[in-house]
């Protein structure tokens, strides 16, 4: 049997992060992963996948809008998706090649297998049996299923087999408007395809309580030509048909169906029968310092509860680096912030007005139009703004931005709200004139 200091359940971002901050600490550390390719789902099938698409939507309507900046071009956009494909996995391989070598330099030994508990303090995987002092759970997370509509690869597909798709459907229908269905309708509507989003609940992104955030990609998608259906159930996909049928009686014409309706844990059996605890939804409880029942087990990334996110996990990875090397303290996911990749994009970090009133909280509002910046006029993006939630003693509560490089913009503002700084940290911070960032600024 190999003894190791930590031994990791899965290499994904909360995975692979963790052993890369423990080995820093001097840990000798493994790596368990049942997949042939490190970095889970964000880097092979999620948040870099969609962004080299993004990145293809980004160049579009850069020659698009050509003719505004006084540039003559006669054009043709014929999208080839045999090389927009070839491109994302050549840039997923090659941060994937990255990423192997970062690790194999830290020292971390990493095994291809599927893991399973023995004991609190021992896995078995292939065969072998390996003992820690100390164990993280970072298995990730699956695309979920609907009963109505269930996944079968060809008609009917989930967000791993939309990312592997080498032609572009005609129709395509989006069943679930949270942040996985909204980009890839995005990316598919500007790549040619006819798109409709077709969502339960009442607004897009409804899990993130952030009328402003669901709101402005709803007018994005909208512009897009993206037809946003709410408020409606679907009971039938009918592949012979080529359509969705709504409880409504409406059918909706589908060459492909895309199942975006949440994740769910991916949880061992053995997780359980050693008696790690369990919500109802199935995602391991753990504690502020994302330690599970057992006291040396702990459990990181979209197996535990909070946003499902890559920068999430690596937070938790933080935790529990700091938590057993005896530097630890509590986690927080207030703060966390988030980005919808559509063109233009809109990021959020902090508190909305509704968690503000939810809670009782004095607060004003400040809000800035892109329109009034002068960089944003030079790059012909005037549509946008930004909200900021400000506390009745100047305290920085929350920031929403929607516009052209959102994603970059509100990194200015996360350190003021992470510490709990007044906004007369910015007013007191001379800005280069003329950028996007000024606009934190000028609106205070």
């Amino acid at each position: 049997m190999l003894k190791y200091d930590i031994i990791i359940i899965g290499g994904g971002s909360g995975g692979y992060r963790s052993a890369e901050l423990l080995a820093n600490a001097g840990k000798q550390v493994l790596i368990i992963e049942k997949e042939q390719s490190i970095g889970g789902v964000c880097l092979n099938y999620g948040c870099i996948p969609t962004k080299a698409y993004i990145a293809v939507i980004e160049t579009i309507e850069h020659i698009k809008n050509a003719g505004k900046l006084g540039l003559d071009i006669d054009y043709t956009i014929k999208p080839d998706m045999n090389k927009i494909l070839a491109r994302k996995d050549r840039t997923v391989k090659m941060l994937n090649m990255g990423l192997l070598k970062t690790l194999n330099s830290a020292g971390i030994a990493i095994i291809n297998g599927i893991a399973e508990f023995v004991n609190e303090y021992t896995i078995k995987v292939n065969n072998k049996t390996f003992e820690a002092d100390h164990i993280i759970i970072a298995t990730g997370s699956l695309d979920k299923d609907i009963k109505a509509v269930k996944r079968d690869g060809e008609f009917i597909l989930n967000s791993k087999d939309m990312l592997s798709l080498n032609s572009i459907p005609e129709n395509l229908s989006v069943i679930g408007a949270g942040v996985i269905g909204i980009e890839l309708a995005f990316i598919f509507s500007n790549l040619g395809s006819k798109v409709t989003i077709i969502e339960y609940l009442n607004s897009v992104l409804p899990t993130l309580n952030n009328s402003v955030v669901s709101s402005s990609v709803e007018k994005t998608l909208k512009l897009s030509g993206i037809n946003v259906m709410l408020n409606k159930s679907v009971i039938k996909a009918d592949e012979k048909g080529r359509k969705i049928i709504l409880e409504s009686g409406e059918e909706i014409k589908s060459d492909k169906i895309l199942v975006a309706t949440g994740r769910y844990p991916i949880i061992h059996k053995s997780i359980k029968e050693i008696g790690i605890k369990m919500d109802n939804n199935g995602f391991i409880i753990t504690d502020k310092r994302n330690r599970t029942n057992i006291n040396n087990i702990y459990a990181a990334g979209d197996v535990t509860t909070g946003p499902m996110l890559a920068h999430k996990a690596y937070y938790d990875a933080m935790i529990i680096k700091n938590d057993i090397i005896g530097n630890g303290y509590d986690k927080d996911y207030t703060n966390i912030p988030y980005a919808i990749f559509t063109v233009p994009p809109v990021s959020h970090a902090g508190l909305t007005e509704e968690i503000c009133i939810e809670r009782g909280k004095d607060y004003n509002v400040k809000e800035f139009s892109y329109a009034h910046n002068g960089r944003a006029a030079a790059y012909g993006a005037r549509m946008g703004f930004v909200k900021m939630i400000i506390s009745k003693d100047k305290q920085i509560l929350g920031i929403t931005v929607s516009g052209k490089e959102s994603d970059l913009i509100i990194h200015e503002v996360l350190p003021l709200i992470y510490n709990k700084c007044k906004i007369d940290a910015i007013i007191n911070t001379v800005h280069i004139h003329p950028t996007l960032s000024e606009m934190i600024a000028e609106m205070l």
